[in-house]
C-alpha cells in the first residue's frame, strides 16, 4: 500500500491537482480547505485534475473532486479536467459517474515544478464525519445510480451526527 498524498500547483492556465498513491478520506483535508477556499471567494480557476499517480481513490475523494467540477462549470461554463489512465481508478471514477461531469483525458500536462503537499490539520471526528457526509451526497447527486449506492451511507451519517448532538 504506497501512502496517499494530494498535491497542488498553480499555473498561468488554472490550479493543478495531482492524487498520488491510496488517496483516502484522510487524506482529504487540504483538498477539502481548499475548495471551500475557492469557492467561497468565487475566484474559481480552471481546475487540471491528475491521477495517473494515483492507485486507488475512495469515495470521499471521489466526491470532493465532484464539488471542484461542479463548481467550475457553474462558474466558468466548462469541465474541469480530469487525466486517468490507470484502469482500476478509471473504472472507479466511470462507476460512480464522474465521467458525466470531467472532461477525462489520458494526455498528460507538461511537467510542472512548484508541486505542494495539501495536508490539513489534525481534526476531530465532528469534521472528518461532515467532510465525508459533504462528499458522499454530492455523489449522491450526481446520477440515480449514485443514489441508489451512497443513500444509506448519507441516512447512517445524519443519523449519527444527529444523535451526537442530543
Amino acid at each position: 500500500m504506497k501512502e496517499g498524498h494530494v498535491l497542488y500547483a498553480k499555473s498561468q492556465d488554472g490550479l493543478l491537482l495531482k492524487l498520488q498513491g491510496e488517496v483516502r478520506f484522510m487524506h482529504c483535508a487540504g483538498l477539502e480547505k481548499l475548495i471551500k477556499k475557492i469557492i467561497a471567494s468565487e475566484k474559481i480557476v480552471p481546475f487540471y485534475i491528475d491521477v495517473t499517480e494515483a492507485t486507488m481513490v475512495d469515495s470521499t475523494a471521489l466526491g470532493l473532486l465532484a464539488q471542484i467540477a461542479m463548481a467550475e462549470e457553474k462558474f466558468l461554463h466548462k469541465k474541469a479536467i480530469l487525466v486517468c489512465h490507470q484502469s482500476d481508478v478509471k473504472h472507479i471514477i466511470m462507476n460512480v459517474g464522474l465521467d458525466k461531469i470531467f472532461y477525462m483525458t489520458s494526455d498528460v500536462t507538461e511537467p510542472v515544478s512548484g508541486w505542494h503537499l495539501l495536508s490539513g490539520d489534525a481534526e476531530d471526528e465532528h469534521a472528518v464525519t461532515e467532510r465525508v457526509l459533504s462528499a458522499h451526497k454530492t455523489l449522491s447527486e450526481l446520477d440515480s445510480e449514485s443514489q441508489d449506492v451512497f443513500q444509506d451511507l448519507v441516512e447512517r451519517l445524519e443519523t449519527q451526527q444527529h444523535d451526537k448532538k442530543l
